[in-house]
């Protein structure tokens, strides 16, 4: 690979961790509401996907070796460095980057009572 793609792939992965600390440590509060079930559910349903179609076992590929150091610089070096550049963006722009959406919890709620009050048909 060029010198160019390096650093190319280093910003685009800064900027990736940049928006990951935005989203989990910045809107928290709003992840904590919204979230958990949607990422529950794609977290067991990745978990059963690669049990069921044995990924680790189609990978036989040499460059795999490589694969632990890089993992390992992607979750020890880089969230330092999104981490900083967030902080860079944000004071650039003079915007903390919080979720402009409300809380929905109440509404949901308003919607389930309404849907069981609906007729289910059977006598």
């Amino acid at each position: 690979m060029r010198r160019e793609s390096w650093r190319a792939l280093f910003h685009q992965r800064r900027l990736w961790w940049a928006g990951a600390f935005r989203h989990w440590w910045i809107n928290v509060d709003r992840n904590l509401l919204h979230l958990p079930p949607v990422l529950t559910s794609y977290y067991l349903i990745g978990i059963w996907a690669s049990w069921y179609f044995k990924w680790w076992t189609t990978l036989s590929s040499p460059w795999m070796i490589v694969f632990p150091f890089y993992a390992l610089a992607q979750v020890l070096v880089l969230p330092p460095f999104g981490a900083l550049k967030y902080f860079e963006l944000a004071r650039r722009r003079r915007c903390v980057g919080r979720y402009q959406f409300g809380y929905r919890r109440r509404e949901v709620l308003r919607v389930i009572a309404r849907v069981m009050t609906y007729p289910t048909g059977r006598q």
